[in-house]
């Protein structure tokens, strides 16, 4: 299983869940993500999201974002 679907599901969220999340979290920051479901599946399928995307992603995941250096994302295994 992936890193980042193994994060997902550890907090306990659908990849729509983490969809809403990650668009909230561009939101906060005065812009907008057009990341949905399709999206989180094709990371979770090993493409490499942005460096925007993975701060959101952490965000959306309550995991800090020193979990996004190095293989993606970082203390997720």
């Amino acid at each position: 299983m992936h890193p980042l679907a193994r994060a997902r599901r550890a907090a306990g969220l659908s990849q729509e869940q983490l969809a809403a999340g990650v668009r909230a979290a561009a939101a906060r920051r005065g812009l907008r993500s057009g990341t949905d479901a399709s999206r989180v599946r094709k990371w979770e399928r090993g493409i490499r999201p942005d460096e925007d995307s993975q701060t959101y992603i952490a965000e959306a995941l309550g995991l800090s974002a020193d979990n996004i250096d190095g293989p993606w994302p970082a203390g997720c295994r």
